[in-house]
């Protein structure tokens, strides 16, 4: 509330401001596509370090529901390590473990073998949830959990401190999959 009234008051203060204020608000679709278009480069850049695949969505956080990007090894036939924008305009990012589509039906998720699906819960030391799509998902801390309206996650890709959570997230995970073939 605060630092709006502040923004506020800074931009009535000259009509350059004003010009300046309107000209972002008019600009800021095309600012958050090119920070999402690196972003893209930086997902990329942390399936090659961990020799993982990635998949994006084209239109990853912008205008569709569930749009997500995954990592996945090559010899994974079950599942990926996924994050996802649950709502428009990269609102309520999620991550987790998420099913693949069973290969004849791809609305419809990969069964997982029951071996498989114990092992999963004692690796990640869980209650399988027998949710659809996911094994398991957790939502990223409220400060950037929705980026529709919030500066920090934007903040963080352009400056690599979004690289570096998703990453870290990706390594826990391949620690705890170990050598478990999802």
């Amino acid at each position: 509330m605060e630092e709006n009234k502040n923004v506020a008051d800074y931009a009535t203060q000259s009509p350059e401001n004003i010009e300046a204020a309107f000209a972002t608000l008019n600009a800021i679709g095309d600012i958050k596509k090119k920070l999402l278009n690196n972003f893209k480069t930086q997902i990329k850049e942390i399936a090659a370090a961990n020799s993982l695949k990635e998949w994006i969505h084209e239109n990853l956080g912008l205008d569709d529901v569930y749009t997500r990007f995954s990592f996945h090894k090559e010899t994974w036939n079950y599942a990926y390590i996924t994050f996802q924008f649950n709502d428009k305009n990269a609102d309520d990012f999620i991550y987790g473990i998420n099913l693949r589509g069973d290969g004849s039906n791809k609305d419809v998720p990969i069964e997982l073998p029951e071996p498989l699906k114990k092992a999963i819960q004692e690796k990640f030391n869980i209650v399988y949830q027998n949710g659809r799509w996911w094994i398991f998902f957790n939502g990223f801390e409220s400060s950037i959990r929705n980026w529709s309206n919030q500066s920090q996650p934007w903040m963080e890709v352009k400056n690599g401190e979004m690289k570096k959570r998703i990453d870290m997230i990706v390594k826990n995970y391949l620690d705890i999959i170990g050598e478990l073939e999802l």
